[in-house]
């Protein structure tokens, strides 16, 4: 599973599982230098494998944005 979080230059944030948009954030975050991102998990005895891990400037033009299932607040 590939998922991908990013900063739209609008402010707003979304979520993409294996290239495909799932949810778009309905207001807008602050964009300044630096972001923080915390990968974590609470589950019982559940084993969280994390991959490699990519950071890059820009909106790549492989995932349609538009077609995001909802907004989330």
């Amino acid at each position: 599973m590939r998922v991908r979080l990013q900063f739209l230059p609008d402010g707003r944030c979304g979520l993409a599982v294996n290239g495909r948009a799932q949810a778009m954030l309905g207001r807008t975050v602050p964009l300044g230098d630096s972001a923080l991102l915390v990968i974590d998990g609470y589950s019982h005895r559940t084993r969280i494998l994390v991959g490699a891990l990519s950071v890059w400037r820009g909106v790549r033009r492989d995932v349609d944005w538009s077609a995001a299932n909802g907004t989330r607040e």
